[in-house]
């Protein structure tokens, strides 16, 4: 089972079905999921984690997803940085931005999640590359 839901995913990053149906969200979500239990179980917590999933897993998981579909959506180039369709009419956002805000987001729930299932309350320093 998910630990979280295609509707908190959506809700997250109202990206509509119409964009990216189920089925890839499914997907998403697992990939998602893998990298959960990988961090839970290198934490010594067995997995996967009985369901229903506790909230801070489950905020974890929809977070990581979002960013995915983001990420998703920005290799696809259907969520470009800018768009100009001449005159003055122009877009731009900042899709890494977004992403990396989910993927914090994530880290930080998945943190609260590991600290709470292990009773180890310390700070969990990660290095991640480039940082």
């Amino acid at each position: 089972m998910a630990y979280c839901s295609i509707t908190q995913v959506r809700t997250l990053t109202n990206i509509a079905s119409s964009d990216v149906d189920d089925a890839a969200m499914s997907a998403l979500i697992a990939i998602a999921d893998t990298y959960c239990d990988s961090r839970i179980s290198a934490a010594g917590i067995p997995v996967p984690v009985p369901s229903p999933a506790p909230d801070t897993l489950s905020l974890a998981s929809a977070n990581f997803t979002a960013a995915l579909c983001i990420s998703r959506k920005r290799t696809d180039l259907s969520r470009p940085v800018s768009l100009s369709l001449g005159g003055d009419l122009s877009f731009s956002t900042s899709p890494d931005t977004e992403i990396q805000y989910f993927e914090t987001s994530g880290q930080r729930f998945l943190a609260a999640f590991i600290a709470d299932a292990t009773g180890s309350y310390e700070t969990i320093i990660d290095v991640v590359d480039g940082e």
